[in-house]
């Protein structure tokens, strides 16, 4: 890896990224939600000679996924990143953990809020369990929900996921 000749560009929504990564060329871009946020890019690929483009904040990844063929075709730059289908799934908590049923991999069980389950689900699941927004980064807006009266609160919200809290001694889940 040394012996490439990479030169990092960081481009952000946020005003804090020249900060954050300072030492690296930054610039400041639209929001990924914009409507200019594809001429942006393709107007920065082509003047910075961008061979490759690698998105890798979430809220922008599957924005740019959609917009793949069409940057491609204007840019010489290779993009790295999934096709909309796949990255639509993990960028949505409860079809991730169905992917993942579907297919025979660990995952904990979940229902959305707004289900007419979910409160069948939380009675079967038991306490606590967790509940946290299906779409968003990471572990933000996770809760650890201790009782109905905090579930009643959030039945309804198409926003949000119930799921099986597990505790893993070796690890993340």
């Amino acid at each position: 890896v040394s012996s490439l000749d990479v030169h990092i560009i960081v481009t952000s929504s946020n005003s804090w990224a020249r900060e954050e990564f300072s030492g690296y060329e930054t610039f400041l871009s639209p929001e990924a939600c914009s409507s200019r946020y594809e001429a942006f890019l393709i107007d920065s690929i082509n003047a910075r000679n961008i061979d490759v483009f690698i998105p890798t904040i979430d809220s922008e990844i599957l924005s740019i996924a959609n917009a793949a063929p069409r940057i491609g075709q204007q840019t010489n730059a290779t993009l790295l990143v999934g096709d909309p289908i796949g990255v639509e799934i993990c960028d949505d908590k409860l079809r991730t953990c169905e992917f993942l049923r579907e297919n025979g991999f660990a995952y904990p069980r979940s229902i959305a809020a707004d289900d007419p389950l979910a409160i069948n689900f939380v009675e079967e699941i038991g306490f606590p369990l967790i509940a946290k927004l299906r779409r968003g980064q990471g572990s933000r807006n996770l809760h650890t929900i201790e009782n109905i009266r905090e579930i009643e609160r959030n039945l309804g919200r198409p926003d949000l996921i119930f799921q099986e809290r597990i505790d893993v001694v070796n690890g993340e889940f």
